[in-house]
């Protein structure tokens, strides 16, 4: 097993349209797809797209559109354990996407079992990594205790700060953030790395799409690492969930190459957003 995904899965419902419908404006979309989404999802879908293997644990829900994320994680080959199978309801995330700009908007549901504990650990995934989105933070603490000691490495997702993810971070090696990650009581990307390395965690960096990631290494100065254009961008959703299924296989078959597996994870999402869905590229 190469990277063991804890985190979100959603049923994502994606719009394509020329312009950003208005108030009690009815729109008619150039096209509609429906994929399964989620950050931890899609990086493991992505994991396995490369080459890898990948084991997602998350929470589907119950009812009918479950049945959507388990048959395309069956078709791409990642196994997955589901942690809330007779219980709430699948997150459903509606996705206008502007075909002109590629920009999205995204309406959803936060999960309402988050905090749900695993109740049977994947032994059989023996993971080199681990990437941890920030969600189903319960079930992450759970499978983070079980690999302890072990020679797996932990990478954070950290898209923005989410209740209780503090109790993760004491586990994490690598934390590959967005630009709009600020921990409490942090109001810069200085403070917030400051705030990571505070507690434990040696490297930190941070996105901000296609300009330079910043990145801070303990008892370093911080530095500008650029990233791949994309020469035209179609489709911006799920770049980042790639960037990070992509970094963290890299990481996996360097031995864990940091610098090599952003230069690698930046070419995959720059590949990605050239493209409609998150899938194509």
């Amino acid at each position: 097993m190469d990277v063991l995904c804890i985190g979100m899965a959603t049923v994502d419902v994606i719009h394509y349209v020329d312009s950003t419908p208005g108030s009690n404006e009815k729109y008619g979309a150039r096209q509609t797809n429906v994929y399964a989404g989620g950050p931890a999802a899609n990086a493991a879908i992505t994991i396995a797209k490369l080459g890898g293997s990948a084991h997602l644990v998350s929470a589907f829900g119950c009812g009918a559109l479950a049945s959507v994320i388990r048959e395309e994680l069956e078709l791409y080959g990642v196994t997955y354990t589901d942690i809330a199978p007779n219980s709430a309801q699948t997150v459903i995330a509606s996705v206008i996407v502007n075909i002109h700009t590629g920009d999205r908007t995204v309406v959803g549901v936060k999960p309402q079992h988050d905090q749900m504990e695993i109740s049977v650990y994947p032994q059989a995934c023996n993971p080199a990594a681990v990437l941890i989105d920030s969600y189903h933070t319960l079930a992450a603490v759970s499978c983070l205790e079980q690999i302890s000691g072990t020679e797996a490495f932990v990478v954070l997702d950290g898209g923005s700060w989410k209740p209780r993810l503090a109790e993760v971070l004491r586990f994490v090696d690598y934390a590959v953030c967005s630009e709009h990650f600020l921990p409490p009581e942090c109001s810069t990307l200085n403070e917030a790395a400051e705030y990571l390395h505070d507690q434990g965690i040696p490297f930190v960096c941070f996105t901000r799409g296609e300009r330079p990631i910043i990145v801070y290494q303990r008892g370093k100065s911080p530095f500008m690492f650029p990233v791949k254009h994309a020469q035209q961008v179609t489709d911006t959703l799920a770049a980042g969930d790639i960037f990070h299924g992509a970094f963290c296989l890299r990481m996996v078959s360097t031995n864990r190459d940091v610098m090599r597996s952003l230069a690698y994870a930046s070419e995959v999402a720059a590949r990605s957003v050239r493209v409609s869905g998150p899938r194509d590229w």
